[in-house]
C-alpha cells in the first residue's frame, strides 16, 4: 500500500519511515503543521494535516492515507479531489494574495499597484484608513461595495464639475485595477488558478466583478490652440538657459514623445546614431523597463539631438562597450531617478506660468507630438512609437522598422 511518512518542515525530505512513525522534529519547527507524504501505484501524494500535535498527526495520516487509496482504487481520487473545496465563508484576501502575485501575467510592479487599489476601494468604501486588507473576508467585495466607493470618491471630488470629472475617472481605474484580482479571460485565467489551489470563492465575487462603472466625462484629447504652442516656442530660449533640465524635458516629451519614466531614465548611449538619422532606443533595465514592457524604437529629430548635446557635447563622445553606463550618461542630471523627477515639478511650474491648465505638463505635450505625429505618419505608425501597442503591432499593421521612419518634424 506505500509508506505514510510524517514531517513537520515542508522543506525537510523524510523518507523510508513507516506510516505512524514520526521523525525528531528540529527547534524551531514545533509551531508548523505535519504533513504526511506516502507513495501509492506511481504517485506520490503530500497533504498536510493542519495540527502541530504529533499524536493527532499520526491519526491524522492514517485516515488520509485510507482515504486516499481507497478512492484511488475505486477510480474515484479526481473527482474527490475536484469537488473537496474549501467553502468556509471565512475565506480572506490574506489567502488570494499570495496566489495572485504567482499566477497574474503583469509585471511586479503592477500587481502591487492592482493590490493597492482594491486595499484603496475597501478602504473608502468602509470609511476605514486603518484596514487590515488581508483580514477582510471575501464576502465583503460585493457590488455595493463598489457602489460605496464611488459614490465616497465622488462625494469627496465636491461641486466643481471639473473634478468631479477627474474623480470619476479615477474612480473607475481604481475599480477595474481591483477587480483584476479576479480576472477570468483565456491569457490568464485567476479563478481557475483560485480553484486548483483548493478556494472556491463566494459567490459574490462574480457580482464584484461585473459591477457597473460611473459614466466619465469624454477624453477626447483637444491640441492645445496655435497661440499658446507659439508663446511655449517662443520662450523656449529663456527657459534653456535659466533652467537645461526642464529644457530638455521639452525636447524630449514634445519632440520625441516620450513618457515621463521614459524621459528619467534615458540615457545618451540609448541614441543610435547613422549618418544624419538619430534613432532613440527604449531598452529594459534591471532597475526599469516602459510601460508596456516593451523595447521600443522613437526616430529623433537632429536639432533635438544637436540641441541636448549643445547643453551636453560629452552626449556625443564615442561610449564604451561597458554595459554598465556612467552616471553622466544619463540625459537629465540627477543621481538617483528621484532627483531626475524633481527636474518635472520645475517644467510643470514653468508651463503653469505661460497659461496651462493640464495637470499631467509634461504628457500633454507627448500628446501634441502624437497629434502632429498621426497627422504626418498616420494613426498605426504613430501609436507604434508611442508605445500604446505591443511590438506585434508594428510587425502585422505596417511592415517597416522604426529605424528607416522619419523623425516627426517639430521645431523646422
Amino acid at each position: 500500500m506505500g509508506r505514510n511518512v510524517i514531517f513537520q518542515d515542508y522543506a525537510r525530505q523524510v523518507a523510508n519511515v513507516p506510516a505512524g512513525n514520526l521523525p525528531p522534529s528540529a527547534d524551531g519547527y514545533r509551531d508548523r503543521s505535519y504533513y504526511t507524504k506516502f507513495e501509492f501505484r506511481g504517485k506520490t501524494y503530500l497533504r498536510c494535516l493542519e495540527t502541530t500535535d504529533a499524536t493527532e498527526a499520526q491519526r491524522r495520516a492514517r485516515l488520509k492515507h485510507r482515504e486516499i487509496t481507497s478512492a484511488v482504487v475505486a477510480g474515484e481520487y479526481d473527482r474527490i479531489d475536484a469537488t473537496k473545496l474549501r467553502q468556509r465563508s471565512t475565506l480572506t484576501l490574506g489567502e488570494i494574495l499570495p496566489l495572485y502575485r504567482q499566477h497574474a501575467r503583469v509585471k511586479p510592479r503592477t500587481a502591487s499597484n492592482n493590490i493597492g487599489a482594491l486595499d484603496l476601494v475597501l478602504r473608502r468604501a468602509l470609511d476605514d484608513d486603518h484596514l487590515d486588507t488581508a483580514r477582510v473576508p471575501l464576502t465583503t467585495l460585493t457590488r455595493k461595495l463598489v457602489r460605496d466607493y464611488q459614490d465616497a470618491a465622488v462625494r469627496a471630488a465636491g461641486p466643481d464639475l471639473l473634478a468631479r470629472g477627474r474623480a470619476i475617472t479615477s474612480a473607475n481605474s481604481f475599480v477595474r485595477q481591483a477587480r483584476s484580482l479576479f480576472a477570468k479571460h483565456a491569457q490568464n485565467d485567476l479563478l481557475a488558478y483560485y480553484q486548483d489551489a483548493g478556494l472556491k470563492l463566494p459567490e459574490n465575487i462574480e457580482a464584484f466583478r461585473t459591477a457597473s462603472l460611473l459614466k466619465e466625462p469624454s477624453h477626447k484629447f483637444k491640441p492645445a490652440a496655435a497661440e499658446t504652442m507659439a508663446r511655449l516656442l517662443a520662450a523656449l530660449p529663456a527657459l534653456k538657459l535659466a533652467d537645461p533640465d526642464a529644457y530638455r524635458i521639452c525636447l524630449l516629451s514634445y519632440g520625441c514623445g516620450l513618457r515621463r519614466g521614459e524621459i528619467v531614465h534615458l540615457r545618451g548611449s540609448d541614441v543610435r546614431h547613422d549618418a544624419d538619422r538619430h534613432t532613440i532606443h527604449l531598452v529594459r533595465r534591471a532597475e526599469w523597463t516602459t510601460k508596456t514592457d516593451e523595447e521600443r524604437l522613437v526616430p529623433m529629430e537632429s536639432h533635438v539631438w544637436a540641441e541636448l548635446v549643445a547643453l551636453d557635447p560629452m552626449l556625443a563622445a564615442p561610449r564604451s562597450s561597458d554595459p554598465v553606463a556612467p552616471l553622466a550618461d544619463y540625459i537629465l542630471t540627477g543621481r538617483t531617478a528621484g532627483a531626475r523627477l524633481e527636474h518635472f515639478r520645475r517644467f510643470g511650474a514653468w508651463l503653469s506660468g505661460l497659461g496651462w491648465t493640464s495637470a499631467k505638463k509634461a504628457h500633454q505635450l507627448r500628446k501634441e507630438w502624437e497629434t502632429l505625429a498621426v497627422r504626418q505618419l498616420g494613426s498605426t505608425i504613430a501609436a507604434a512609437l508611442a508605445g500604446h501597442s505591443v511590438e506585434v503591432q508594428q510587425k502585422h499593421y505596417f511592415g517597416l522598422s522604426a529605424d528607416s521612419l522619419p523623425a516627426v518634424k517639430i521645431f523646422g
